[in-house]
């Protein structure tokens, strides 16, 4: 009985033995996957180009990983606890402390740009980011964090702020559309030029912002997706709906395989340039077919339309004043060309406020003015020489003084039905003011017939 006894109670224990060595076998097989999967995972952190922390949930660092010796030049046991802290640059050291004191009280994610200071001594921007490990129960109970080395990022940002400022700084609009001429990029001197400002543009279409007809910049892409590149002036629209003249030099954007994704385009303004130089063009006009001290018709003009006016099928008759100012050349004698220039201009816009609409007023050399006009009859052409002489008759004041002013007027009238030139019926003016002015100087005159050569007077 006893002898039995002991061989179940050794049996017991053979089986209880054998249970605890598969239990230690199971708990050394775990521990070796354990220490695997923690070197394996170790070894992952290592390798990772990001710096890799641990810390409790107080905020303690307990863990950095070797990209953070590499990086900083500290050891493991200089940087756990609060030893992460000194690297900081300066400036950004306490902000860096603040946020990370407000995630370990709220447990809220940790994100913050800092710099941090290399073995080297220089100072790289970092991108750290940290989230907590929660239990079942919802306590915190490590911080898993990063450092992300952000410093080209960094400089790229700069870069293209520099850029951005130049484009800025430059006078011109430039702006980026995409095919659907929806507004991508809109600098500010497109502000300036247009008056929107780049948030109210961005996205919307820029046919509808400046072209909203359409058919111009519609051309402008066919040609730009064409070729690759355009280059001309466009008539658009501003943000108060005044036309805006504009240079473009348009180039197309294109995706890495070559298909085109966009337009930039670089539009100066020349609005006021294209006015400038369409004044100037008038100028040089007028100067071709106007007298340049009293704004007149000259010469060439005049004759041009004489002669238009001579060779209408269905026209009245025509009645020619040729004006020439009495003792002219006493004031320029005595008072000088200047003075002179100011009584021609003063005659001028007596002649100008006395013609009638469709009548043309000259000056054609020194103090000689024609007037050509309409006239049904000779009575009426000498009344339009009677008003001519009657206009310049009077005083004006030059160089502070009162200048008596009067002109000898002769007319020559030729029927609906008579062929004449403009150079013979000038001339018969001419003849005619002759005569007046030995006869009758200040008055006017008209001829008796053109075979006659005599005048008739007022």
């Amino acid at each position: 009985m006893l002898v039995r006894e002991l061989e179940q109670q050794v049996q017991e224990l053979e089986r209880r033995n054998a249970e605890l060595r598969r239990e230690l076998a199971e708990r050394a097989r775990e521990a070796e996957a354990s220490r695997v999967a923690e070197a394996e995972l170790r070894l992952m952190v290592d390798a990772m180009p990001q710096i890799v922390w641990i810390a409790r949930p107080d905020g303690w660092h307990v863990y950095f990983n070797q990209n953070w010796m590499d990086f900083t030049g500290l050891t493991l046991e200089e940087s756990l606890g609060d030893g992460w802290n000194p690297p900081f640059h300066p400036e950004d050291r306490g902000a860096a402390a603040v946020a990370w004191e407000q995630a370990t009280r709220t447990g809220e994610r940790y994100e913050i740009e800092y710099r941090l200071r290399r073995f080297d001594g220089s100072y790289h921007w970092m991108l750290g980011r940290a989230i907590p490990l929660r239990s079942d129960s919802g306590e915190i109970v490590k911080w898993f964090g990063t450092c992300t080395d952000i410093e080209e990022l960094k400089q790229a940002q700069a870069r293209i702020g520099d850029q951005a400022r130049l484009l800025d700084l430059t006078q011109d609009a430039i702006l980026v559309q995409d095919l659907e001429h929806r507004v991508v990029l809109w600098n500010q001197g497109a502000e300036r030029i247009l008056g929107w400002s780049a948030e109210e543009v961005r996205g919307r279409s820029l046919v509808q912002l400046i072209a909203p007809d359409g058919d111009q910049l519609a051309s402008v892409m066919d040609r730009l997706l064409e070729r690759g590149e355009w280059s001309g002036e466009l008539t658009v629209v501003d943000k108060a709906g005044a036309e805006v003249v504009m240079e473009g030099r348009w180039n197309l954007l294109r995706h890495d395989d070559g298909t085109p994704r966009a337009a930039l385009a670089v539009n100066t303004d020349v609005t006021e340039r294209r006015r400038v130089e369409a004044a100037l063009l008038h100028a040089l006009e007028a100067r071709a077919t106007h007298d340049t001290l009293t704004g007149l018709a000259n010469r060439a003009l005049l004759f041009d339309q004489l002669e238009l006016l001579l060779g209408q099928r269905h026209r009245t008759g025509v009645a020619v004043a040729f004006i020439d100012l009495d003792a002219f050349k006493s004031v320029n004698d005595r008072w000088g060309h200047r003075a002179g220039d100011q009584v021609l201009v003063h005659v001028a816009e007596r002649l100008r406020e006395t013609i009638r609409q469709g009548d043309v007023a000259a000056r054609i050399g020194g103090d000689e003015f024609v007037v050509v006009g309409a006239a049904d009859d000779p009575e009426t052409a000498l009344r339009l020489g009677e008003r001519l002489a009657d206009a310049v008759a009077g005083t004006t004041v030059v160089e502070g003084r009162e200048v008596a002013v009067s002109a000898s007027v002769g007319v020559a009238f030729v029927g609906r039905d008579e062929v004449v030139g403009a150079d013979d019926l000038i001339s018969r003016a001419d003849s005619v003011m002759y005569d007046v002015k030995r006869h009758a100087a200040g008055g006017a005159g008209i001829e008796d017939a053109p075979a006659a050569g005599g005048a008739r007077p007022a």
